[in-house]
């Protein structure tokens, strides 16, 4: 599907370009615990979308989205506070 396709595009230019903006920050012992969870999170919402991509049901299928949905919210918390 375009749409999936389109998406995994989306969802690993965006760790990409978070990886590249966090290059970039002070490395402070404050910036480290942050830059270290914005990485983990920004990065889980490909890695999670592939998984709903492949998920055995529907509820399975939107228990996963919710998992890309929170790791999302949880990287934009981490992007703004800069």
């Amino acid at each position: 599907m375009k749409a999936e396709r389109d998406l995994k595009k989306r969802t690993r230019a965006y760790a990409l370009n978070i990886i590249g903006y966090t290059r970039q920050l002070k490395s402070t012992a404050s910036n480290k615990v942050i830059v270290n969870q914005l990485l983990r999170s920004s990065t889980s919402v490909g890695a999670n979308y592939l998984a709903a991509c492949y998920a055995k049901s529907q509820l399975d299928f939107l228990n996963k989205i919710k998992i890309v949905e929170e790791e999302i919210v949880e990287s934009n918390i981490g992007w703004n506070y800069y």
